[in-house]
């Protein structure tokens, strides 16, 4: 009785040592990849440091710039659980196609589609930016790398069909 009693309090600090030093970091892991990062105010100009951003940091700037100044609309749709999520729609043209553009993880629309924007709009074809879940002003909490997302993005694409 007593050797079953000592092996019931060793299980017991054995799985409280492991809550502690395994599930603990694994939550904090969890929150610092999943949970999306609002910022008050999101830098379009925060361009990755590396060689080929150096030498082509003005003209993509430029981009940035002109994208920034560009007339647009912002839209708004309900994700399937209910939260609000928005995209930027520009127009060039009246019923010209639509590219819809879902900007990086822990980007922002303006900069990371700012290349694609220019050729597309150049092209004629108008643009929609979304910011996904729990990115720029989109609601969300947390990312779920395409679980929740991929319905969104059928949503966005729904949008687009009726407008």
């Amino acid at each position: 009785m007593i050797e079953n009693t000592i092996y019931i309090i060793v299980a017991s600090a054995v799985a409280a040592a492991t809550s502690i030093f395994f599930i603990f970091p694994l939550l904090g892991i969890y929150e610092i990849i999943f949970r999306g990062r609002k910022l008050k105010k999101q830098n379009n100009y925060a361009l990755p440091v590396c060689a080929q951003t150096e030498q082509q940091k003005e003209y993509m700037l430029s981009v940035i710039e002109s994208l920034i100044n560009y007339p647009y609309e912002e839209v708004s749709i309900r994700a399937k659980d209910g939260g609000l999520l928005y995209a930027k729609y520009f127009q060039v043209k009246e019923g010209a196609p639509v590219d819809i553009c879902f900007r990086g993880y822990h980007g922002t629309g303006i900069r990371d589609m700012s290349g694609y924007a220019k050729v597309a709009m150049d092209a004629g074809h108008n643009l929609l930016i979304v910011d996904m879940r729990a990115h720029g002003k989109s609601k969300g909490k947390h990312l779920t790398f395409g679980q929740k997302e991929s319905v969104d993005c059928k949503r966005w694409i729904s949008y687009v069909i009726n407008r």
